[in-house]
């Protein structure tokens, strides 16, 4: 894989907020700085001050797969996932047959196959986030904390979660340009949000997942490259 080097970027990681670059090769975080030069054929992207953000995490989902994709299924709900800037998640037992197999799971998923499904949101999350950050409530530091930090050190997910180097090229790119959410942009298989005609202050500009391209603003990118999570437990 080459390299690439994003410049002029807002690094935003660990509470602080630094303009920098930041280099990626091999589906890993390759350098972190301030005056990184390009190196011959690295593909360089200009953040423009834009905010460079890690991954984010959310650790409970519900994707439906086995058993329930009338509902939803892993294919489009994680195309969703990274539209929105989540990178990684954690899919809950609640399908069908359960992916934990263990007494109790089966009673409590009785319930579950004639229960509304929840509420799409993991397109729309960090954007909603972001709205405190416009309002005054937060900082940009403190959502990426709440969002990726938090359940990456909460779970002993390892190396993503966070702008380090050595870790997961797992990157969002936040642009501060508004946007309303219409349904034709929702990617959820039930085809609405709860955000539809909210107008939010930023949008997702890319993502990038294991160091590939996967949401360019517009559009979802290439092929399926998800890897199973590895928690240092």
């Amino acid at each position: 894989m080459s390299t690439t080097l994003i410049i002029n970027a807002r690094l935003v990681n660990e509470g602080h907020e630094l303009d920098g670059e930041l280099r990626f090769k091999d589906g890993r975080i390759d350098q972190i700085g301030n005056g990184l030069a390009a190196r011959d054929g690295e593909a360089v992207i200009d953040a423009a001050g834009r905010r460079l953000l890690p991954g984010m995490i959310d650790d409970q989902i519900h994707f439906r797969e086995p058993g329930m994709e009338y509902k939803a299924d892993m294919a489009i709900e994680s195309a969703a996932a990274v539209a929105g800037g989540l990178t990684s998640f954690m899919d809950m037992p609640n399908t069908n047959p359960p992916t934990l197999n263990r007494d109790a799971l089966e009673e409590k998923a009785r319930p579950y196959a004639s229960a509304p499904s929840g509420l799409p949101l993991v397109q729309f999350a960090l954007n909603a986030a972001l709205e405190l950050v416009h309002e005054g409530k937060l900082t940009t530091a403190q959502v990426v904390q709440k969002f990726a930090h938090a359940p990456a050190q909460l779970f002993d997910v390892s190396q993503r979660g966070f702008l380090r180097e050595g870790y997961a090229a797992d990157l969002v790119l936040v642009d501060d340009t508004p946007s309303t959410v219409q349904r034709s942009d929702v990617l959820s298989k039930c085809g609405w949000s709860p955000f539809e005609g909210t107008t939010f202050h930023t949008r997702v500009a890319a993502t990038w997942v294991n160091g590939h391209l996967a949401w360019d603003g517009a559009a979802l990118l290439g092929a399926p490259i998800g890897q199973r999570l590895q928690f240092d437990r």
